[in-house]
């Protein structure tokens, strides 16, 4: 990763993630939904507590393998919504 010395890899749920070499836990995916949401880089890294120099990286990592991220976000926000589903569900019965 000598050209994206800011991005690492690791296992998030059986799948291999592009993650922050110096923040694990936060993917590049959802950096880049954040990047997408912003109305900058600087309030995007704002936000994320990441520098700029690292957020830039993490948007040309996505512009090299933007199928891979988009996967990604496309996985994530189908289990986000599974999730709310089930949690409204429980939810629903909780209250009957």
């Amino acid at each position: 990763m000598r050209r994206y010395p800011a991005i690492a890899f690791a296992d998030r749920g059986g799948r291999r993630r592009a993650v922050f070499a110096r923040f694990p836990r936060l993917q590049v995916a959802q950096a880049i939904e954040t990047t997408r949401a912003s109305a900058s880089l600087a309030e995007a890294s704002d936000y994320l507590a990441v520098a700029v120099a690292d957020l830039e990286q993490a948007v040309d990592y996505y512009r090299a393998h933007r199928d891979e991220i988009d996967r990604e976000i496309d996985l994530d926000r189908t289990e986000a919504e599974r999730a709310e589903e089930a949690w409204r569900a429980r939810s629903t019965f909780a209250t009957r």
